[in-house]
């Protein structure tokens, strides 16, 4: 794990996923007061703002950031490398969610701290830090089970902005599969997120316990996957 790490550092990987993160913050504040004419910026608007382009920026940005932690080992063909190392596929897969988590945790603490400190509304730090980890951790998990079985960057890229933009479509069309777009400004999940940002709900941590449930479902589902393609790993590091 720590060569994992090293490698993550030394790529620039966490750089470039910090970056974005700041960056996400400035445009969030300006399409503020820019595309909404917001003369006053107050927590709730800055900070739905913010939420609002990770949501719907994200899945195209960071995206294309998190399949090259697996592509760039099949291009390189560095899957046998990691055999030699007593990796399984699952295993390996493991090891690439680990890193994403971890720049994750640190880009959106980093964020929260910004945006709650700065409009001096400590107290929802916690909340909005809980909430940004998962809508990050859920784009990496998928990201990444994606990459681990189409194995080409750009493919895997469009497969991933396909199902982003599918699953918004089909959500909307019944809210019944809502759960395809668990994280868009568009769902339930979102309103909600809103009445807590507004103090409408004083208990913000059943949606954030929801959010780890699904987080938790669908990494679960992604390493059953991981070991189920566990040949195509081989073959993807080879070919």
């Amino acid at each position: 794990m720590k060569s994992e790490i090293k490698r993550a550092f030394r790529n620039k990987f966490f750089l470039f996923y910090l970056g974005i993160g700041i960056l996400f913050i400035f445009l969030g504040y300006v399409l503020l007061i820019t595309i909404d004419e917001v003369k006053h910026v107050t927590y709730s608007d800055i900070s739905l703002s913010v939420y609002t382009v990770f949501s719907q920026f994200g899945p195209m940005i960071y995206t294309a950031l998190n399949i090259t932690m697996i592509t760039s080992d099949y291009k390189d063909k560095n899957i046998a490398f990691y055999k030699e190392m007593g990796n399984d596929s699952v295993k390996y897969f493991l090891k690439k969610v680990c890193i994403i988590f971890i720049i994750s945790l640190i880009t959106s603490l980093l964020v929260s701290a910004v945006v709650c400190f700065f409009y001096n509304e400590p107290t929802m730090f916690l909340f909005y830090f809980l909430k940004l980890e998962a809508l990050l951790l859920s784009f990496g998990v998928l990201n990444l089970i994606i990459a681990f079985i189409f194995k080409d960057f750009t493919k895997s890229f469009f497969i991933n902005l396909f199902l982003w933009i599918g699953g918004i479509v089909i959500a909307g069309i019944d809210d019944k599969l809502s759960f395809l777009a668990y994280f868009d400004a568009s769902m339930k999940n979102y309103n909600t997120f809103v009445q807590i940002i507004d103090k409408k709900i004083l208990n913000p941590y059943a949606l954030v316990l929801n959010d780890y449930l699904f987080v938790i479902i669908i990494l679960v589902l992604a390493i059953v996957i991981s070991f189920i393609f566990k040949k195509r790993w081989r073959k993807n590091g080879i070919l």
